[in-house]
């Protein structure tokens, strides 16, 4: 295997190798000062002992890979469990009792202050040509982009005298998705009785004859009611007719992270209920809105998810989650109305949004005159992160408190430990 993407070897005396190499000179001085044949027979032993040490130490992890097996993304206020792959390359040799240190660091939205966290894992073998897992437990409270490694292999096999180690140079990162917080019954009321009446171009089948939409051939679980005989006889195998449900409908969501000038270095409590809200609301809305979905997140980079690619809708936009942040000056304007376009006329929006009232009404202004205002308000519904509208409608995950330990808001790192 070549040696990119990670640093030269580095051999060195571990404690005990000092402490060894000590005994060693002491042996040494006293065999020629006093010309004790057996103490120059037990240097001769000593020695080589320690130069074999320093070979098979460095041959261990002449071949060893190690890899990070990370998911695309997780929600903060949750422990999930870091698992790496050790694989050796060698044909020959199992590589015993491998150290490895792993590094974890927050690198966005803003960089964690000071060193990144380590852990120290050990690999007691790896059979040649093959693989084994180790892994630890993270908790992460805050959301963001967590860097993992470089990660730093070592060995001190057998007798642990000399420590040959180097870092592997590559790195992989995990999307922590804000905290969910609890949506409470007045969003779902809000949220039905301002859908009536909106239709939805995407259409999913039902189960009670409602409107005749179409033909398919049978699945396991179809009534034999639903069988359409004429077609069935054509095609040689079971169809059934599908049926339409009229309480489908589309869903379209922005996300405004308005920060004034003035707060931009300073945390804010409203940005992050906000994230939390979006994240929430996706995470219940995934598996229930069978129509077209469309959501904008604008802050400093304004980006627009639709869900046309399935699996990935979510994923996306949980990712753009953990690292948005606030801007003072954002395409909300633009980002609205994409989002019009995008679902099915007729269609609310819902905006999640930081501006304070008196924000709001300059934003209003800036609005293009093509769009009456009958049409905006009706098709647009704000919520205000500091009304007590939202406060009716959500309750944003509670405050974390470390008070007393040796441990900090972001990052908790320890060995995976079986109950």
């Amino acid at each position: 295997m070549p040696d990119s993407g990670r640093t030269r070897r580095h051999v060195a005396f571990s404690r005990e190798g000092w402490s060894f190499i000590a005994i060693l000179a002491f042996v040494v001085f006293g065999s020629i000062l006093r010309q004790i044949n057996l103490l120059v027979m037990l240097a001769s032993m000593m020695i080589p002992a320690l130069l074999f040490n320093w070979r098979m130490a460095v041959t261990m992890i002449r071949r060893i890979n190690v890899t990070h097996s990370l998911g695309p993304w997780i929600f903060a206020g949750k422990t999930t469990v870091i698992e790496l792959e050790v694989l050796n390359w060698s044909r020959t040799f199992t590589a015993w009792n491998l150290a490895l240190t792993d590094f974890v660091k927050r690198i966005a939205p803003t960089p964690a202050d000071g060193p990144p966290k380590s852990i120290g894992l050990v690999a007691i073998s790896v059979e040649a040509g093959q693989q084994t897992h180790v892994s630890y437990r993270c908790f992460f409270a805050e959301r963001g982009i967590y860097r993992f490694g470089p990660i730093q292999i070592g060995c001190q096999f057998p007798f642990g005298l000399v420590k040959a180690w180097f870092q592997q140079l590559e790195t992989a990162e995990l999307h922590v998705a804000p905290r969910l917080g609890e949506l409470k019954p007045a969003w779902n009321k809000r949220l039905d009785a301002f859908a009536v009446g909106t239709a939805s171009a995407a259409r999913r089948r039902g189960w009670l004859p409602d409107e005749f939409f179409g033909l398919r051939a049978w699945q396991q679980g179809d009534s034999t009611r639903s069988i359409h005989w004429r077609s069935t006889a054509k095609r040689g195998e079971l169809v059934v007719k599908q049926y339409d449900q009229p309480t489908d409908r589309d869903f379209a969501m922005a996300l405004d992270l308005f920060i004034s000038v003035t707060n931009v270095a300073e945390p804010s409590a409203a940005i992050e209920n906000a994230a939390s809200f979006v994240a929430t609301v996706m995470a219940h809305l995934n598996y229930n809105v069978h129509g077209r979905m469309a959501v904008s997140i604008c802050g400093i980079q304004s980006r627009l998810f639709t869900n046309q690619v399935a699996g990935e809708f979510v994923g996306s936009v949980m990712q753009e989650l953990a690292s948005v942040q606030p801007s003072p000056e954002n395409d909300l304007v633009e980002h609205v109305r994409e989002l019009a376009i995008r679902v099915s006329p007729g269609t609310p929006i819902i905006v999640v949004t930081t501006r304070e009232n008196h924000q709001l009404e300059s934003w209003f202004e800036k609005k293009p005159d093509d769009v009456s205002d009958t049409e905006r308000e009706s098709n647009v519904l704000w919520i205000h992160v500091n009304s007590p509208e939202f406060r009716e409608m959500f309750t944003p995950p509670g405050v974390l408190d470390f008070t007393g330990l040796p441990l900090d808001n972001a990052l908790i790192v320890g060995r995976d430990l079986e109950d």
